[in-house]
């Protein structure tokens, strides 16, 4: 009785899908579609709030985070300024980033930019505008997009 148990226990959980292979779904999924914005969405490059409108450049990079996501966002938010930089650098500014957040505190997100002087466009989606209109994964780590 007890093989027949482990037996079955081995068979279902070989069923199930590994995380290599999630991965791998899950680029497979989002690989070659779009992107949609929603139309009006508050946005901020340094203090100054800006008009939305998607950078014209040759690639763009779409971040989006949720409230949890913000929270990793604000441990992290020197990796991106270094990110930006080297890119700016390398692809003589022909990628451009911007960034869509659901912090939970606005008010604090927007104190944590201003005091790390993080001056590229960021998108304050309190309405989660941008997830409703794409249904990103659930895992973090596919919420940031390379597009052409």
């Amino acid at each position: 009785m007890k093989l027949l148990f482990l037996l079955s226990m081995v068979i279902l959980c070989s069923c199930g899908e590994s995380e290599q292979q999630k991965k791998e779904r899950l680029l497979n999924e989002w690989s070659g579609k779009e992107i949609a914005f929603p139309s009006k969405i508050l946005c901020l490059a340094g203090e100054d709030t800006i008009d939305y409108k998607i950078p014209n450049s040759d690639f763009l990079v779409v971040t989006y985070a949720d409230s949890l996501g913000c929270a990793n966002f604000k441990k992290h938010y020197s990796s991106w300024k270094r990110l930006i930089a080297k890119a700016d650098t390398l692809a003589k500014k022909s990628v451009s980033f911007i960034f869509f957040l659901k912090p939970s505190d606005i008010d604090e997100m927007r104190y944590v930019l201003h005091r790390g002087r993080f001056d590229h466009p960021v998108c304050f989606d309190m309405e989660d505008k941008l997830h409703t209109l794409n249904k990103f994964p659930d895992d973090p780590g596919f919420r940031s997009f390379l597009l052409d």
